[in-house]
């Protein structure tokens, strides 16, 4: 800095910001004054110029986001220029926010403004569809003729368009990948299992159905495919076999290759609560004759001469009758054709109870709507040994009925990873008792089963259907879900309207509500659950008189998230907890409890202020020892 000492000029350029002190002094021969003052010294004035690369991708539906960045001194305010309608953008931060509604493309045209100037950019944002996982919409056609074509076009859903395979099928089926349209044309008479693949980018869903496949009269065959089966070690690959025909009586050995617990297994059911398979021996116990059945495993084929459907044996009223043993029977139509089960119940209406059930196994069981010829089924009888079994003739049948019985109020299917479903029954019903009644079904052994869906009454097996009189002040159903993890399905709820419907976990006393989420994730192994069906004061005193079963850290709630989350753990008695969070380092974040707690489910909050987007670890301590941990995700 200088100054003119004539003029008094000061000239100076500043090399940096900030604040700096002047003095001044001004002397002649009679004294001097002095003047002080402060320059403050700023960057200098710069135009904003947009450095950011947009986003120039959207998805119909799915939020939006754009982060502007801009130099410029003073730092820039933004604006957009004629956006597509609900575009925003904030003024401060830049961060442009929309969600699309159509497919298409839109300009976008960003404005960054100071006193200096001001920056435009524009891009093309293109617009496109929201990604599906497939979803099959079709029925497949369940039958089929010997020689004759048989097709089924598949249709599905997704984006992009899915792509179709047969992951299993019988010999000669054919499907078009792009077109989904499936041909064949069968060379023999059976039971055909068919699974079908629909495939995208996003994910991938299957199909499984039988083709049940008659005898063309006028191309006799002689030998026919009845069943074939999955791997050989997996017991949920057993499957219920019966022949059709009176006058059938063929030893199962015969129907099979090779050696008998090498190449195949076969068992049948005495009907006993305990020891109740016995394995093949070569006797009259093991042979296939009119309306008995068995459980059988092989690595090939079971083939039969397509001559055992001839000969049925009716009496007066058309009726096939199969006279049963005491508790569980295997049982098998004897006809050539399906038999709807409504149809069997209204045979024997005056002996057996309306809500008796017919369990069909595919890896697990599921009740039946229909018997069908080469299949058998599970039926339980509680009448005396020798009771009969009225089977109607087809051919004098108007007409099939619903896959689910008018008697149902709700039901609840369990489905596994694997696609192998089984299902329960609730029953509101007039005569119906809140402990064990006649219309209370048993649910059969699960042995061969993949996974197994019951309900649970103090004094009695586990249950397929429970029956109770009414609703009243409420209702608990006990229910037992074991096998892999899957997807538990609630329907029918329109039948208990006005009441609130939740599901409790017993090892956790985690509510879940079934009117606004029908469809639940549940656990691998077994589960204990209870089914709560009442108003909402009910509801509420059961979840306070249940204690967890387990000491264990939820699933946190959002996760990921950006601001908070919500961490839930269960104590099945009182004591000491520590509730600790973790950086990926394993450094300590923070301590969110270290106090005494009471048994039950405690809920805390974790804001997260102040951590940086990253995984952390929440890990829960017990004074017993134990510990338990999951996984966040902040984001930005």
């Amino acid at each position: 800095m200088t100054i003119n000492s004539t003029s008094g000029l000061i000239e100076w350029t500043p090399p940096q910001v900030g604040s700096f002190d002047v003095v001044v002094q001004a002397s002649n021969s009679e004294g001097n004054d002095e003047q002080s003052f402060s320059i403050t010294v700023a960057s200098a004035l710069t135009i904003p110029i947009i450095t950011s690369t947009p986003v120039s991708n959207a998805t119909v539906s799915i939020a939006y986001s754009y982060d502007v960045d801009a130099s410029g001194n003073p730092a820039p305010s933004y604006t957009l220029v004629s956006p597509p309608a609900g575009m925003t953008i904030d003024a401060t931060s830049g961060l442009v926010e929309w969600t699309p509604t159509q497919v298409g493309s839109v300009d976008v045209s960003v404005q960054a403004t100071n006193p200096a100037g001001s920056d435009t950019q524009t891009y093309t944002l293109a617009v496109g569809a929201q990604l599906l996982a497939p979803v099959i919409t079709s029925t497949p056609p369940t039958s089929g003729t010997a020689g004759e074509s048989y097709q089924y076009a598949v249709q599905a859903t997704g984006n992009p368009p899915p792509l179709f395979t047969l992951q299993s099928a019988p010999p000669g089926m054919q499907i078009g990948s792009s077109t989904g349209l499936i041909t064949w044309t069968p060379g023999m008479v059976g039971q055909f299992e068919v699974r079908i693949n629909a495939t995208n980018s996003v994910g991938s869903t299957s199909q499984l159905y039988s083709i049940l496949v008659s005898p063309n009269n006028s191309e006799p065959l002689t030998i026919s495919t009845v069943a074939r089966f999955g791997d050989f070690t997996k017991q949920q690959n057993y499957r219920l076999i019966g022949l059709p025909g009176g006058d059938t009586d063929i030893d199962v050995a015969t129907t099979l290759d090779g050696t008998q617990g090498t190449d195949w297994n076969v068992f049948r059911d005495n009907g006993s609560d305990q020891n109740y398979f016995s394995p093949y021996e070569s006797s009259g116990l093991f042979r296939f004759r009119p309306g008995r059945g068995f459980w059988v495993l092989a690595k090939e084929p079971l083939l039969v001469p397509t001559q055992v459907a001839d000969g049925v044996t009716l009496d007066d009223g058309r009726h096939f009758t199969l006279n049963l043993g005491p508790g569980w029977n295997i049982i098998a139509s004897p006809f050539g054709k399906n038999v709807p089960w409504q149809a069997v119940l209204d045979a024997n209406a005056s002996t057996i109870p309306s809500t008796s059930l017919l369990y069909g196994f595919d890896g697990a069981f599921t009740p039946r709507n229909a018997m069908l010829s080469y299949e058998a089924y599970y039926f339980f009888n509680s009448r005396a040994a020798g009771a009969p079994l009225l089977i109607p003739d087809p051919d004098r049948i108007a007409s099939a009925k619903s896959s689910i019985p008018a008697f149902i109020t709700l039901t609840l299917t369990l489905a596994g990873a694997d696609s192998t479903t089984t299902s329960a029954y609730i029953v509101i019903a007039d005569g119906a008792e809140d402990g064990l009644d006649p219309f209370d079904q048993p649910a059969p052994r699960t042995d061969f089963s993949a996974l197994s869906l019951h309900v649970l009454l103090a004094v009695s097996p586990p249950l397929s259907l429970d029956a109770r009189p009414s609703i009243d002040e409420g209702q608990t159903f006990e229910l037992d879900a074991q096998g892999s993890a899957g997807t538990l399905t609630v329907s029918g709820l329109d039948g208990v309207a006005g009441q609130e419907v939740y599901l409790l976990d017993r090892s956790t006393t985690r509510l879940t509500d079934l009117r606004a989420r029908s469809r639940i994730t549940l656990d691998a192994g077994q589960g204990r659950y209870a089914l709560l069906i009442g108003p909402a004061s009910y509801i509420a005193q059961i979840r306070g008189e249940t204690i967890p079963e387990r000491f264990a850290l939820l699933p946190a709630y959002p996760n990921p998230f950006s601001e908070s989350t919500t961490i839930e753990y269960t104590m099945p008695e009182a004591g000491h907890v520590r509730v600790e969070v973790f950086d990926v380092l394993g450094r300590l974040v923070t301590t969110l409890v270290d106090t005494p707690m009471p048994a039950g489910l405690h809920h805390l909050d974790w804001p997260a202020s102040g951590a940086a987007p990253g995984l952390y670890l929440v890990l829960l301590h017990a004074e017993t020892g134990e510990r338990d941990s999951k996984t966040v995700l902040i984001t930005q």
